[in-house]
């Protein structure tokens, strides 16, 4: 007698006992997923921090005065000296930018913009002059990205959030769909949908970066020159393919989930919980 009540009570809790595991392995999951999303908050917030360290705050006014500099003759072969010319390039454009957001106020927009170009030419000639090269290589140089941090803070975090996004939303939506030819459509749907959007919000995070490294929330006609908004189709389909790798990984891990022991106590009415 007393051992068919033991029989019978642990027949009674074993389901109990596992449906309280696997809350407290759901309860782990949301609180590595709460920590991880810490820790990205905090690499964007470092990433702003370094960006803004970088900024050249040096020479900056508000007269297109180009700031003292010692005559260096620069070497275009040289990468070295590829880059200061860009730099010297861009902040030139910086400084005609801010000069025509002071005289807009006082003068107008046409105006405004008419002398800008005007302040851009002369910093340009002057750049030339100092470095021992044509005003041409100051112009393209001023057009030239630094690839380095395109890659570093645009695209390889945004890349890395959207596998995330997408991580998560394929284990939800396999684990409400059991059949595999509904599963496919919904993600090959949601592939479109989420890309869409990630082109949309990458390009807010791409204009954001920007205006950071620069310095100046007016980026005028600097915004052509994002990479993320000149490759709106390639990113698009970038996007489709991060999708559909980490779509397939992920329902490959959540079908071995489903096969487990346990799998079947969330389809089953539990004894002591009803």
């Amino acid at each position: 007698m007393e051992a068919d009540y033991t029989v019978h009570h642990e027949r009674r809790f074993r389901p109990v006992t596992a449906v309280a595991g696997l809350r407290l392995a759901r309860a782990g999951s949301r609180s590595r997923e709460i920590s991880l999303r810490v820790k990205m908050l905090i690499l964007s917030i470092a990433s702003a921090g370094l960006l803004a360290a970088c900024l050249r705050h040096e020479g900056l006014n508000g007269t297109c005065q180009w700031p003292q500099e010692k005559e260096t003759v620069l070497d275009l072969r040289n990468t070295v000296d590829q880059r200061h010319l860009r730099d010297d390039a861009q902040f030139a454009e910086e400084l005609a930018i801010g000069y025509s957001d002071r005289l807009r106020r006082v003068e107008g927009l046409t105006e405004a913009r008419r002398k800008r170009v005007q302040c851009m030419e002369v910093l340009f000639t002057k750049i030339a002059a100092l470095h021992g090269v044509r005003t041409d290589d100051v112009i393209d140089s001023a057009s030239k990205r630094d690839e380095g941090v395109d890659f570093a803070f645009v695209f390889l975090p945004m890349a890395v959030f959207f596998v995330f996004f997408t991580y998560r939303l394929c284990g939800r939506m396999f684990q409400a769909i059991d059949a595999r030819s509904s599963a496919i459509i919904v993600a090959f749907i949601d592939s479109i949908l989420v890309s869409a959007c990630g082109v949309l919000v990458g390009e807010l995070w791409a204009l954001a970066v920007e205006t950071i490294r620069i310095g100046n929330n007016h980026l005028s006609f600097r915004t052509a020159r994002i990479p993320w908004s000149n490759q709106r189709g390639y990113v698009f389909a970038v996007g489709l393919v991060l999708f559909w790798i980490t779509a397939a990984l992920r329902y490959h891990w959540t079908g071995r989930s489903l096969n487990s022991p346990h799998s079947d106590l969330r389809g089953r009415s539990q004894p002591g919980l009803e």
